[in-house]
């Protein structure tokens, strides 16, 4: 007989290295994008992170701060999830084996072989699965939550196995005691609760009739979620990151239940929103994308984003297969022992199709169908990786129950042979999701993150402010400000964060200007103001939108084209703008930084509305703000907006706003919008760029998007030194630039391309142009570009050939055609020419600019009645162009018909009798 207690133990402890080795060589060496960064400061500094504030853990992250294995400190906390990560695919191995325990039959080597060989194939399925490998390797909240929700599962069935036993309560008391604590890290856990009740219940449901246990249970319950007063401790220590500020019962509250983010409403669903999809069709398409979700964990990172039917023929087989495995193994479990899956399922069940219904979210980034409208602002496949631990666990009872059966076929001596093949393939079949995510998931050397957070605060002066625009261009900036100690002079303003009071009344404590008291910046809301700076208020009146302006006059609410007008009583409409609370605290800074002040006629008395007076500057349209408060600027505190910024958030002030390498810095006039030695001086002197050119190193989409900005940057320089005529600085910033692998290729291209050929390098601007068509074919203006240059240096066969390449391309393009038509006109070749337009008229035979080609083309060839007729035609098919009609006046003038030439000029003058040019040359006649 073989000892499973100790096998399990060895092999749970196996699959833990193994799988811990491979996450800690692949672990981010800093922060990551989006949360991570602002996990680590708080963990640190003993932060409050954002709601539901997460103090479990932050408590731990600052315990994992003090390891001695790193001198970075975001690699000691990430440590976290590389060791919750690796449990957890260990408690997957252990349920898979403890499952196929209960099922199976015999207790033979072959058997054991085989379980213990699914069970590790299961563990490592969930290991290298897309989602849990890239939440395992960074401080996020994913990775600990799914080891609280694997340890509860593997606890559950340590009460199974010792059910009637003495004190066998306590295993429950300890299980619902975990669930709760890990509400400190992340509300997901919770949601298994129901599922392990009813387990429960169908066991042994005596084993809840325990006054004691019941009150025990009550204790503990209570107990579990005081992690929540670390919130409330540290916020009146206000620390550098304090989201919330959770120092009332309210704003506890407020925290726990994510007020900030809005109510989590089940109706309608946000797929409904602007589809005008019914309730079962909106519904069916966010759980097709937890499918499309499910389908990611099987596939190259590269082609998940892609519709299904566009994988690769064998990919879609692949990721079919696991599915149909896995509803196998459910079928199987269920077959099997009805106790044990009703627990398994129900777990997957709540933390798929629950978190669905919950979560009820808007259509994913890469839909392709535009009509799929609104949609999430990144992808969201990392919530759904907790039922993943289960679906795993149907991966492996699918894979032994077919293992299982073809066994049959083999007797006991070929048997145990066949057992240790099936065994190392499927442990194979599991272990190849490393090789095919492995380079996607290696971060071991990206300090892209780290280094964008340290170069956007290095732009900005001591003793300034920044403003940035979302997670990816702040959190970074609070890690390196709060750990690393980067600039930390300079406050981290986010404009989302400026829509709530606790954020304005925080800025305001520490020193940044704002005229605005605390009552009043309790008051702030968002106003609608008319286009010519009227605050208005809106209130609902049976069922129609009305808005009162601060007069008392009611006007109408219109909408039109998607924009919303007011409708005055002259029966005029002014367009209608929400100003936010942002917009009234980015006002109030730049003016109190200012000096600015107001005189008593200078406010708004909005007290019956409100609450409060506001200058009505802060309403004006920007032209006018700019005029009365940022001409001749002068602030006694840089003030810098990131180059993140949209365009709306940069509250319409561009014109003041000069570029300072990753930053736009406020200045007082017009005109100056670029730094040019500042920029040149922070990208080669200050900013850091340690992985950003390292080939090994995948990089997504959202990091090459914001390379991009650092491409912007040297883009920018190389126009300036084009400008100033210094074209070798222009090419250098440009090749510079290019190496950040820009999203928009063309830009650098072109001018690449075209200074290249300034220079008489005819060699390497064809180099450019040939690069960018291989990287985007279907672009016809590279083609167009190419031609034009083997035009210009007389390789007029390869002009041709490319030229045609480009009307192959796009056939309804003009370009290709005139470029072209053109090239047979330099040489000569009228035949060629006339050819061309004529293949051109075809595909657009209304266009009044072909007759006139066509006309000159058989006027040169000395056919004067058909380039008549043609010239007739094109003012036929476009009757007020004057160029037509200047055209044949010169033809019939050219002819000596000056009749005819009068005739034109008369018929012209007819339409536009104000053309003076016309009369005078008509009476010259």
């Amino acid at each position: 007989m073989y000892n499973e207690k100790k096998i399990r133990l060895y092999l749970f402890g196996g699959v833990f290295v193994l799988v811990g080795f491979f996450y800690l060589i692949t672990c981010a060496p800093t922060a990551s994008f989006w949360d991570c960064g602002e996990f680590i400061g708080c963990a640190y500094i003993l932060g409050v992170p954002h709601p539901p504030g997460t103090p479990l853990m932050v408590l731990v992250g600052r315990l994992f701060s003090f390891l001695p294995v790193s001198k970075e400190i975001a690699f000691r906390v990430n440590l976290f999830s590389v060791l919750t990560g690796a449990l957890t695919c260990a408690f997957v191995y252990y349920i898979t084996v403890r499952l196929i325990g209960i099922y199976r039959k015999k207790s033979a080597l072959p058997d054991l072989i085989l379980t213990h060989a699914v069970g590790i194939g299961a563990a490592l399925l969930l290991a290298f699965s897309e989602s849990h490998w890239s939440n395992s390797i960074e401080t996020e909240t994913y990775s600990p939550a799914a080891f609280f929700i694997g340890l509860a599962a593997y606890l559950t069935f340590i009460w199974y196995d010792n059910v009637g036993k003495k004190h066998n309560k306590k295993t429950l008391l300890l299980i619902a005691y975990l669930l709760v604590l890990s509400t400190g890290i992340y509300l997901a856990p919770i949601a298994i609760a129901p599922a392990i009740l009813l387990f429960v219940i169908i066991a042994d449901w005596r084993s809840l009739l325990d006054s004691k246990f019941i009150i025990a249970a009550i204790l503990l319950l209570a107990l579990a979620p005081t992690t929540n007063l670390y919130l409330f401790i540290r916020a009146h220590h206000d620390p550098g990151i304090n989201e919330c500020d959770p120092r009332t019962r309210q704003a506890i509250y407020d925290v726990l239940t994510r007020k900030q983010y809005g109510p989590m409403n089940m109706l309608p669903r946000k797929t409904q929103m602007e589809t005008g999809m019914s309730l079962i069709p909106a519904y069916i398409e966010q759980v097709k994308l937890y499918l499309r979700y499910l389908s990611w964990q099987f596939v190259p990172t590269q082609i998940q984003t892609k519709p299904f039917n566009s994988f690769p023929i064998g990919w879609r087989f692949i990721v079919i297969l696991f599915f149909a495995v896995g509803i196998l193994g459910m079928w199987v479990s269920y077959k099997s022992d009805k106790r044990t899956f009703v627990l398994i399922f129900f777990m997957f069940l709540l933390l798929s199709l629950g978190f669905v219904t919950y979560l009820n979210m808007r259509f994913s980034p890469s839909d392709p169908n535009p009509a799929h409208q609104p949609r999430e602002v990144r992808e969201r496949d990392y919530f759904f990786p907790l039922s993943h631990i289960f679906l795993t666990v149907f991966y492996g009872i699918g894979f032994w129950y077919i293992l299982m059966r073809l066994g049959r076929y083999f007797n006991h001596r070929r048997k145990l042979i066949y057992t240790y093949t099936s065994s190392a393939v499927v442990i194979l079949i599991s272990f190849s999701l490393c090789a095919v995510h492995f380079h996607t998931h290696d971060r071991h050397d990206d300090w892209i993150p780290s280094d964008y957070g340290e170069n956007m605060l290095n732009s900005c002066d001591d003793n300034s402010i920044v403003f940035t625009n979302g997670d990816n261009d702040t959190f970074p900036l609070w890690f390196v400000h709060e750990v690393k100690k980067v600039k930390p002079s300079v406050t981290v303003a986010n404009l989302s964060l400026l829509n709530t009071n606790w954020y304005i009344k925080q800025l305001k404590r520490r020193g940044i200007p704002i005229s605005f008291t605390n009552d009043e910046i309790d008051k702030l809301r968002p106003i609608p103001v008319t286009e010519n700076g009227e605050p208005l208020f809106p209130f609902m009146r049976f069922g129609r939108l009305l808005y009162v302006t601060r007069n008392g006059e009611v006007v109408e609410h219109v909408k039109k084209d998607k924009k919303d007008y007011c409708k005055m009583k002259d029966g005029s409409l002014l367009e209608v703008k929400t100003f936010h609370v942002k917009d009234f605290a980015v006002r109030d800074i730049i003016a109190t930084n200012a000096g600015k002040e107001f005189k008593v006629d200078e406010y708004f008395d909005l007290t019956r509305f409100v609450g409060l007076r506001m200058p009505a500057l802060y309403f004006a349209p920007p032209e006018e703000f700019m005029e009365r408060v940022i001409k001749g600027y002068e602030g006694k505190i840089p003030v810098y907006f990131a180059v993140t910024c949209s365009r709306e958030n940069l509250g319409g002030f561009d014109p003041y706003l000069r570029l300072e390498g990753m930053v736009y810095r406020l200045i007082g006039h017009k005109n100056d919008n670029f730094n040019l030695e500042r920029t040149e001086e922070l990208l080669y002197n200050v900013y850091k760029f340690e992985s950003v050119f390292n080939d090994k190193l995948y990089k997504n989409a959202n990091t090459l998007k914001l390379l991009s900005n650092y491409a912007a940057a040297y883009f920018r320089l190389g126009l300036e030194y084009r400008k100033q005529g210094n074209l070798d600085k222009a090419i250098a910033m440009l090749e510079e630039g290019k190496r950040f692998r820009p999203s928009e290729i063309l830009p650098f291209a072109y001018n690449l391309s075209t200074l290249y050929a300034e220079k008489g390098d005819f060699t390497k601007s064809i180099s450019y142009l040939k690069d960018a068509i291989e990287k985007d074919p279907n672009n016809i203006f590279f083609y167009n570009r190419l031609g034009l240059i083997h035009q210009h240096t007389g390789d007029i066969e390869k002009a041709k050939y490319v030229f045609r390449k480009a009307i192959e391309v796009v056939p309804s393009h003009p370009e290709a055609y005139a470029n072209l038509h053109f090239l047979y006109s330099s040489i000569k070749d009228t035949t060629s020419a006339l050819k061309i337009i004529q293949e051109w008229f075809l595909q657009n035979p209304k266009n009044s600019g072909i007759y006139a080609a066509l006309a000159s083309l058989y006027q040169m060839r000395g056919k004067t009645s058909i380039a008549e007729k043609y010239l007739l035609k094109s003012l036929e098919v476009d009757p007020k162009n004057p160029r037509n009609y200047g055209i044949l006046f010169n033809f019939y003038k050219k002819a000596g018909r000056i009749k005819d030439a009068k005739a034109i000029l008369g018929k012209w003058l007819k339409i536009q009798p104000e053309d003076k040019t016309a009369s005078d040359l008509l009476k010259s006649l």
